[in-house]
């Protein structure tokens, strides 16, 4: 069709093959991108194995009290940093760092029920370094801030 276009040119014929030019490098670009996102095999990542997801969020409920670092937690099941952070979340659908956050704010949900333990020593007990990030985490997740969600919810 651009062919036939070039050839009987016409008043349109420029602006058309200008149009259609453009259309095509936007899609060819797009699918560049598309295939840029994807590893070098072409393909997602593969999922954790069963026993390295069980291995790591084993290691998550066993430290959730202290800072986790993603090469600690890839350290215990094995794999390179991006490798592992890239497996977890295709076995979880949540990044590491998502998925620790989750797991310390369904623990201090916990500890939030204790009526003698303030927000700040809830924060502090799970390693955030201060209050108001704690609170942002925490109402992040599960939409209330903390000292609310212990009132209405606990």
């Amino acid at each position: 069709m651009l062919v036939d276009v070039d050839d009987n040119g016409g008043p349109a014929g420029p602006l058309f093959i200008d149009g259609i030019s453009l259309a095509i490098a936007s899609r060819l670009l797009a699918l560049d991108s598309k295939r840029a996102q994807l590893n070098c095999s072409g393909k997602e990542p593969s999922a954790l194995l069963r026993w390295r997801l069980n291995r790591s969020i084993e290691y998550i409920e066993a430290n959730l009290l202290k800072p986790i670092y993603l090469v600690e937690l890839s350290n215990a099941v094995g794999l390179s940093r991006m490798h592992f952070a890239a497996q977890f979340r295709a076995a979880t659908g949540y990044t590491p760092n998502r998925y620790i956050l989750g797991r310390k704010i369904a623990h201090a949900q916990t500890l939030l029920r204790n009526p003698s333990m303030s927000v700040v020593n809830v924060a502090l007990a799970l390693g955030f370094s201060t209050q108001a990030h704690f609170t942002f985490v925490f109402k992040s997740i599960v939409g209330y801030p903390p000292a609310y969600w212990r009132k209405h919810f606990s």
